[in-house]
């Protein structure tokens, strides 16, 4: 088995990381759910308000009071406002329609973005209507600046909103794609353990993911759910064989160095020979064997302190 000795960082945290990498997708996911969630709204502002048409429409909108929840002026019946599209789409603009002579209504028009009516107040996006009924007991005035700070929460909510969510999808992006990179991982790599398999995915699927998400909220281009798991998948599998290939060099780094460690271990034996003190060396040389015919000759040691009995001469 080989040890990658080069500079490569990804190399060296899959090789070497702790866990299956879901710290990096928290990491990563929470600071592109954090750049959404302040310049989405920004740019969403910017976008309805280009050549002033927001303020425009708000300072169009009459003064509105509220009484015991309920709308007490103005009475409209069936009054229109239309916000045109920023690029000119006239399918894309918003329509909203006033009707305060009655309090609800069962069904709101296709093509109504929001219908006001003296007690409730219905948003449509063309798939979902959400309700939103004023509370009983309201007594306020609505102006101009009032309507335009509640615009100016309403769109930072969505944005929070939004970024929450694409934290969460992300995460549970990761752990839904982890699962086929450990059935497709350990046939092909079954040395590998899960989670240097997970770390491997980690990096390419904050990255990929990230891509799409900025690439589709700014409008530069659109990567599918499906295309960011195949690629993503596909870069783990690369780097996950080629972290532990024992042909492969380091992709990452053109001037890196990997040394096995039978080489390693060569030139830690050599040079450990080579620093051997002769002294030390002839200390472990084995005895030769002795001669034939010679014997070695042993001491005897007498105990000491043992009175010794000597035989008395016959007469």
């Amino acid at each position: 088995m080989n040890m990658c000795r080069c500079n490569c960082p990804i190399r060296r945290y899959v090789a070497n990381g702790r866990g299956i990498g879901l710290k990096v997708v928290t990491l990563v996911g929470l600071l592109i759910s954090l750049i959404i969630a302040v310049s989405g709204p920004v740019i969403f502002l910017k976008t309805l308000n280009i050549d002033g048409s927001l303020d425009s429409f708000i300072n169009s909108l009459p003064i509105v009071k509220i009484e015991n929840g309920k709308i007490v002026d103005p009475i409209y019946d069936n009054e229109v406002w239309i916000i045109p599209d920023s690029a000119g789409d006239t399918q894309n603009d918003i329509k909203v329609i006033a009707n305060t002579k009655i309090d609800d209504v069962d069904v709101i028009p296709s093509d109504v973005s929001a219908y006001i009516t003296a007690r409730t107040i219905y948003l449509s996006d063309g798939n979902q209507m959400r309700v939103f009924r004023l509370p009983e007991g309201t007594n306020t005035v609505i102006t101009h600046d009032v309507l335009r700070s509640a615009v100016n929460k309403m769109i930072w909510g969505a944005g929070i909103i939004l970024g929450f969510f694409i934290f969460v999808s992300g995460i549970l992006g990761f752990l839904v794609g982890y699962i086929p990179l450990l059935i497709v991982g350990l046939i092909i790599g079954r040395k590998i353990s899960a989670d240097t398999w997970g770390r491997a995915f980690a990096w390419p699927w904050v990255i990929v993911w990230g891509i799409g998400v900025l690439g589709g909220m700014f409008g530069w281009f659109f990567l599918s759910l499906p295309y960011m798991f195949l690629v993503s998948l596909l870069l783990a599998w690369i780097i996950g064989i080629v972290a532990f290939n024992q042909s492969v060099s380091c992709p990452l780094n053109a001037g890196a160095t990997c040394l096995s460690e039978q080489a390693t271990d060569s030139n830690e034996r050599e040079t450990f020979s080579n620093n051997l003190n002769p002294v030390e060396d002839a200390k472990i040389q084995p005895q030769s064997a002795s001669p034939k015919g010679t014997a070695s000759k042993k001491a005897v040691v007498k105990p000491k302190n043992i009175p010794v009995q000597r035989k008395k001469k016959k007469k």
